[in-house]
Protein backbone atom coordinates (compact mmCIF):
# COMPACT_ATOMS: atom_id res chain seq x y z
CA UNK A 1 0.00 0.00 0.00
CA UNK A 2 2.95 2.75 0.84
CA UNK A 3 4.02 1.64 -3.27
CA UNK A 4 0.46 2.49 -4.35
CA UNK A 5 0.61 5.77 -2.01
CA UNK A 6 3.92 7.13 -3.44
CA UNK A 7 3.16 6.49 -6.80
CA UNK A 8 -0.17 8.40 -6.72
CA UNK A 9 1.36 11.17 -4.97
CA UNK A 10 4.45 10.97 -7.46
CA UNK A 11 1.91 11.94 -10.21
CA UNK A 12 0.25 14.55 -8.64
CA UNK A 13 2.99 16.09 -7.38
CA UNK A 14 6.23 15.49 -10.35
CA UNK A 15 7.94 18.35 -8.63
CA UNK A 16 8.81 16.77 -5.07
CA UNK A 17 8.69 13.03 -4.68
CA UNK A 18 8.80 12.39 -8.33
CA UNK A 19 12.16 14.52 -8.96
CA UNK A 20 13.09 12.66 -5.57
CA UNK A 21 13.07 9.22 -7.09
CA UNK A 22 14.28 10.55 -9.96
CA UNK A 23 17.67 11.49 -8.47
CA UNK A 24 17.62 8.80 -6.82
CA UNK A 25 17.84 6.23 -9.51
CA UNK A 26 21.15 8.31 -11.15
CA UNK A 27 22.43 8.09 -7.44
CA UNK A 28 21.34 4.67 -6.48
CA UNK A 29 24.10 3.28 -8.52
CA UNK A 30 27.03 5.18 -6.81
CA UNK A 31 25.57 4.20 -3.26
CA UNK A 32 25.27 0.98 -3.81
CA UNK A 33 28.93 0.52 -5.18
CA UNK A 34 30.08 1.75 -1.60
CA UNK A 35 28.10 -0.27 0.43
CA UNK A 36 29.24 -3.04 -1.24
CA UNK A 37 32.72 -1.86 -0.40
CA UNK A 38 32.10 -1.56 3.13
CA UNK A 39 29.41 -4.49 3.81
CA UNK A 40 28.30 -7.80 2.53
CA UNK A 41 25.33 -7.25 1.02
CA UNK A 42 23.54 -8.37 -1.79
CA UNK A 43 21.83 -5.31 -3.51
CA UNK A 44 21.01 -6.80 -7.05
CA UNK A 45 17.54 -5.58 -7.87
CA UNK A 46 15.11 -6.31 -10.09
CA UNK A 47 14.36 -3.52 -12.50
CA UNK A 48 11.07 -4.38 -13.52
CA UNK A 49 8.60 -1.74 -12.37
CA UNK A 50 11.33 0.32 -10.64
CA UNK A 51 11.74 -1.73 -6.83
CA UNK A 52 14.11 -4.23 -5.87
CA UNK A 53 11.93 -8.02 -4.73
CA UNK A 54 14.07 -8.43 -1.13
CA UNK A 55 13.83 -5.39 0.28
CA UNK A 56 10.97 -3.99 2.36
CA UNK A 57 9.06 -0.96 0.80
CA UNK A 58 9.92 1.14 3.87
CA UNK A 59 13.24 -0.11 3.89
CA UNK A 60 13.69 0.85 0.30
CA UNK A 61 12.01 4.58 0.23
CA UNK A 62 14.60 5.03 3.17
CA UNK A 63 17.33 3.98 1.23
CA UNK A 64 16.14 5.97 -1.70
CA UNK A 65 16.42 8.90 0.21
CA UNK A 66 20.16 8.10 1.67
CA UNK A 67 21.08 7.43 -1.83
CA UNK A 68 20.25 11.22 -2.70
CA UNK A 69 21.58 12.82 0.78
CA UNK A 70 24.66 10.97 -0.27
CA UNK A 71 24.93 12.22 -3.80
CA UNK A 72 24.16 15.61 -3.25
CA UNK A 73 27.31 15.38 -0.96
CA UNK A 74 29.19 14.11 -3.48
CA UNK A 75 28.19 16.78 -5.46
CA UNK A 76 28.47 19.64 -3.34
CA UNK A 77 31.55 18.62 -2.69
CA UNK A 78 32.60 18.20 -6.04
CA UNK A 79 31.74 21.78 -6.62
CA UNK A 80 33.47 23.28 -4.05
CA UNK A 81 36.56 21.83 -5.18
CA UNK A 82 36.10 23.25 -8.69
CA UNK A 83 35.66 26.36 -7.01
CA UNK A 84 39.10 26.42 -4.84
CA UNK A 85 40.63 25.14 -7.42
CA UNK A 86 39.17 27.55 -10.18
CA UNK A 87 40.07 30.86 -7.40
CA UNK A 88 43.54 29.17 -6.94
CA UNK A 89 44.00 29.40 -10.80
CA UNK A 90 42.95 32.86 -11.15
CA UNK A 91 45.44 34.13 -7.98
CA UNK A 92 48.29 32.05 -9.86
CA UNK A 93 47.71 33.63 -12.59
CA UNK A 94 47.18 37.30 -11.25
CA UNK A 95 50.18 36.89 -9.30
CA UNK A 96 52.49 35.68 -12.48
CA UNK A 97 50.81 37.35 -15.21
CA UNK A 98 50.10 40.96 -13.68
CA UNK A 99 53.46 43.38 -13.87
CA UNK A 100 53.80 45.74 -10.80
CA UNK A 101 56.39 48.03 -9.20
CA UNK A 102 55.52 48.66 -5.46
CA UNK A 103 57.10 49.29 -2.14
CA UNK A 104 55.08 48.11 0.62
CA UNK A 105 54.72 47.29 4.22
CA UNK A 106 52.64 44.88 5.91
CA UNK A 107 51.00 43.71 2.95
CA UNK A 108 52.34 40.57 1.53
CA UNK A 109 53.06 40.53 -2.48
CA UNK A 110 50.07 38.38 -3.09
CA UNK A 111 47.66 40.74 -1.48
CA UNK A 112 49.08 43.41 -3.60
CA UNK A 113 48.67 41.96 -6.81
CA UNK A 114 45.21 41.18 -6.32
CA UNK A 115 44.73 44.92 -5.59
CA UNK A 116 42.54 46.70 -8.84
CA UNK A 117 44.47 49.84 -10.37
CA UNK A 118 42.14 52.38 -8.26
CA UNK A 119 43.87 51.29 -5.35
CA UNK A 120 47.91 52.46 -6.42
CA UNK A 121 48.44 55.82 -7.13
CA UNK A 122 49.18 55.81 -10.72
CA UNK A 123 49.35 53.17 -13.45
CA UNK A 124 51.93 53.70 -16.06
CA UNK A 125 51.98 51.07 -19.35
CA UNK A 126 55.94 50.14 -20.77
CA UNK A 127 56.44 49.57 -24.20
CA UNK A 128 55.72 45.86 -23.46
CA UNK A 129 52.17 47.27 -23.08
CA UNK A 130 51.83 45.82 -19.73
CA UNK A 131 50.40 47.51 -16.68
CA UNK A 132 53.62 49.11 -13.74
CA UNK A 133 51.81 49.96 -11.17
CA UNK A 134 52.70 52.26 -8.85
CA UNK A 135 52.25 52.60 -4.98
CA UNK A 136 48.82 50.45 -3.58
CA UNK A 137 47.47 52.52 -0.51
CA UNK A 138 44.14 51.45 -0.84
CA UNK A 139 42.83 48.12 0.27
CA UNK A 140 40.24 46.00 -1.28
CA UNK A 141 37.06 48.06 -0.34
CA UNK A 142 39.29 50.87 -1.40
CA UNK A 143 39.71 52.52 2.15
CA UNK A 144 43.14 54.42 2.69
CA UNK A 145 45.44 52.39 4.91
CA UNK A 146 47.43 54.93 6.69
CA UNK A 147 50.05 52.97 7.63
CA UNK A 148 50.88 52.02 4.21
CA UNK A 149 50.15 55.69 2.40
CA UNK A 150 52.77 57.17 5.11
CA UNK A 151 55.21 54.17 3.76
CA UNK A 152 54.37 54.97 -0.03
CA UNK A 153 55.42 58.79 0.61
CA UNK A 154 58.68 57.42 2.93
CA UNK A 155 60.04 55.29 0.16
CA UNK A 156 58.76 57.56 -3.35
CA UNK A 157 62.55 58.34 -3.93
CA UNK A 158 63.10 54.79 -4.67
CA UNK A 159 60.46 54.47 -7.27
CA UNK A 160 61.28 53.57 -10.68
CA UNK A 161 59.11 55.26 -13.41
CA UNK A 162 58.55 54.37 -16.97
CA UNK A 163 57.79 57.95 -18.09
CA UNK A 164 59.66 60.10 -15.11
CA UNK A 165 57.24 62.59 -16.16
CA UNK A 166 54.45 60.94 -14.18
CA UNK A 167 56.61 61.10 -11.04
CA UNK A 168 55.02 64.36 -10.01
CA UNK A 169 52.01 64.11 -10.51
CA UNK A 170 51.89 60.48 -8.33
CA UNK A 171 53.69 62.57 -5.39
CA UNK A 172 51.04 65.06 -5.23
CA UNK A 173 48.28 62.62 -5.73
CA UNK A 174 50.14 60.61 -2.19
CA UNK A 175 51.30 63.86 -0.15
CA UNK A 176 47.72 65.29 -0.80
CA UNK A 177 46.45 62.24 0.79
CA UNK A 178 48.99 62.44 4.04
CA UNK A 179 48.70 66.32 4.10
CA UNK A 180 44.99 65.47 5.08
CA UNK A 181 45.86 62.56 7.64
CA UNK A 182 48.38 64.84 9.07
CA UNK A 183 46.13 67.64 9.57
CA UNK A 184 43.62 65.72 11.53
CA UNK A 185 46.38 64.37 13.57
CA UNK A 186 48.02 68.10 14.46
CA UNK A 187 44.66 68.41 16.75
CA UNK A 188 45.37 65.21 18.32
CA UNK A 189 47.69 65.68 21.30
CA UNK A 190 50.56 63.08 22.80
CA UNK A 191 49.34 61.66 25.65
CA UNK A 192 52.04 59.42 26.80
CA UNK A 193 55.24 58.17 25.23
CA UNK A 194 55.31 56.27 21.99
CA UNK A 195 56.95 52.87 22.34
CA UNK A 196 59.40 52.99 19.31
CA UNK A 197 58.95 49.03 18.90
CA UNK A 198 55.99 48.57 18.67
CA UNK A 199 54.75 51.83 17.33
CA UNK A 200 52.85 51.74 13.78
CA UNK A 201 54.38 54.63 11.37
CA UNK A 202 51.56 56.51 12.03
CA UNK A 203 52.33 56.77 15.57
CA UNK A 204 55.86 57.52 14.36
CA UNK A 205 55.27 60.58 12.52
CA UNK A 206 53.62 61.71 15.48
CA UNK A 207 56.62 62.57 17.05
CA UNK A 208 58.40 65.70 16.38
CA UNK A 209 60.21 66.34 13.38
CA UNK A 210 59.61 62.74 12.30
CA UNK A 211 58.22 62.56 8.63
CA UNK A 212 57.42 59.67 6.69
CA UNK A 213 60.98 59.20 5.29
CA UNK A 214 62.28 59.06 8.86
CA UNK A 215 59.28 56.67 10.20
CA UNK A 216 60.24 54.34 7.34
CA UNK A 217 63.96 53.87 8.61
CA UNK A 218 63.39 53.82 12.30
CA UNK A 219 60.70 50.85 11.31
CA UNK A 220 63.25 49.14 8.11
CA UNK A 221 66.01 49.12 11.51
CA UNK A 222 63.95 47.87 13.68
CA UNK A 223 62.80 44.72 11.27
CA UNK A 224 66.55 44.36 10.16
CA UNK A 225 68.05 44.42 13.90
CA UNK A 226 65.24 43.87 16.26
CA UNK A 227 63.58 46.05 19.13
CA UNK A 228 65.22 48.54 20.12
CA UNK A 229 66.75 47.70 23.66
CA UNK A 230 66.89 51.53 25.08
CA UNK A 231 66.03 54.59 23.50
CA UNK A 232 69.43 55.97 22.88
CA UNK A 233 69.58 53.19 20.30
CA UNK A 234 67.03 55.35 18.00
CA UNK A 235 70.16 57.55 16.69
CA UNK A 236 71.79 54.95 15.03
CA UNK A 237 69.48 55.42 12.91
CA UNK A 238 70.48 57.32 9.32
CA UNK A 239 69.20 60.83 9.87
CA UNK A 240 68.73 60.97 13.67
CA UNK A 241 71.41 63.54 14.89
CA UNK A 242 71.49 64.76 18.19
CA UNK A 243 69.13 67.51 17.14
CA UNK A 244 66.07 65.74 16.63
CA UNK A 245 67.02 62.71 19.42
CA UNK A 246 66.53 65.89 21.75
CA UNK A 247 63.38 66.56 20.24
CA UNK A 248 61.79 63.16 20.69
CA UNK A 249 63.70 62.08 23.85
CA UNK A 250 60.67 62.84 26.32
CA UNK A 251 58.11 61.37 23.80
CA UNK A 252 59.31 57.96 23.26
CA UNK A 253 60.30 54.80 25.54
CA UNK A 254 61.27 51.23 25.34
CA UNK A 255 59.54 48.61 27.12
Amino acid sequence: MLIAVISVHRRERPGKIGDTFHRAGRAERVFRQDLQDKQDIDLSADRQENRVNPVHPVKRFALCVSAVNYYERRFTMKQWKRAFTLCLVIGLVTALVLPHQVYSQGWSDFTIRSLPDSSFALVEIDKNKNKVRHFPYRDMGGDIDIDQLIYCVGTFANETWVDPRHKDAARKHLEEHYHRFKFKQLKEEITRPVDINEASLKDLVRLPNIGPVMAVRIYQYRETHGPFQNVEEIKKVEGIGRTIFAGIRYYIRVR
